[in-house]
């Protein structure tokens, strides 16, 4: 409610440690290590996974191989994506669990453009494995995901937004 951008940033940095903390301490170290983990890779495997399932044909041992292969391209156009905008390993890329994007229509519109360039990165270079009929298949699967985060963090905002005091 009415706080500037670096408002923002640290309200939410706050409460990102502080769950960080208590989710450490619930978890301990170990497991704490493997969420994290899983928590910075769920962009790229999501990704894969879906995407996947638009693969035609129905060899099972070919869609997981180019699955793989998504992923591993998605990690590292990932992690080029975070260095170049100076974001941190952790920084979540799937834009509805971002919590700064349901707060901020502006860090939303940041998010997805960065989501949107990654896969255009990823598309760039996956001709090595995917046939021109795939590639456009992951330009449909692109568009797809981008809108479909659109669609819920307007939703989301709009569902969490305060409520205006009547007169």
């Amino acid at each position: 409610d009415g706080k500037t951008g670096m408002e923002h940033d640290a309200v939410f940095a706050k409460a990102e440690a502080e769950t960080k903390e208590k989710v450490k301490a619930l978890l301990g170290p170990e497991a704490f290590a493997k969420y994290q983990e899983y928590s910075e890779q769920m962009a790229s495997y999501i990704t894969a996974e879906q995407f996947k399932s638009m693969l035609p044909g129905s060899e099972k041992e070919a869609k997981d191989e180019k699955a793989r292969q998504l992923y591993e391209l998605m990690e590292e156009e990932k992690k080029r994506a975070l260095a170049v905008q100076g974001l941190p390993n952790d920084h979540q890329l799937i834009p509805t669990l971002n919590f700064r994007n349901i707060a901020s229509e502006q860090e939303a519109e940041k998010s997805l453009q960065l989501l949107d360039g990654i896969y255009e990165q990823v598309y760039s270079r996956a001709g090595s494995f995917l046939t021109p009929e795939e590639l456009e298949k992951f330009m449909e699967f692109r568009k797809l995901a981008v809108n479909n985060n659109r669609v819920a963090l307007t939703l989301n905002r709009k569902l969490m937004a305060p409520r205006a005091t009547p007169p």
